[in-house]
């Protein structure tokens, strides 16, 4: 072991910070997925942002699911 007692420490406190900066990751992740769950069961409308900043919104997955059965299916398929 010819490496110098301060550079040591130095490495090895480098190598765990890493690892908690990378746990730290991982926890906000789950954290953000748990506020996306809890979330989603509260709101009867989501809203979807798209790219250009315009905002949409969507209708409840019940009614959404109502309105496409209603319609009528398409036409046959006739081949050329």
């Amino acid at each position: 072991m010819s490496v110098n007692p301060t550079c040591l420490v130095l490495i090895i406190l480098l190598f765990i910070s890493i690892i908690l900066t990378f746990k730290g990751y991982l926890i906000s992740c789950v954290w953000n997925c748990y506020r996306y769950i809890n979330g989603r069961n509260s709101s009867d409308v989501l809203v979807y942002v798209t790219s250009n900043d315009n905002t949409v919104l969507l209708p409840p997955y019940d009614d959404a699911t109502v309105n496409a059965a209603a319609k009528e299916p398409p036409p046959p398929y006739v081949s050329a």
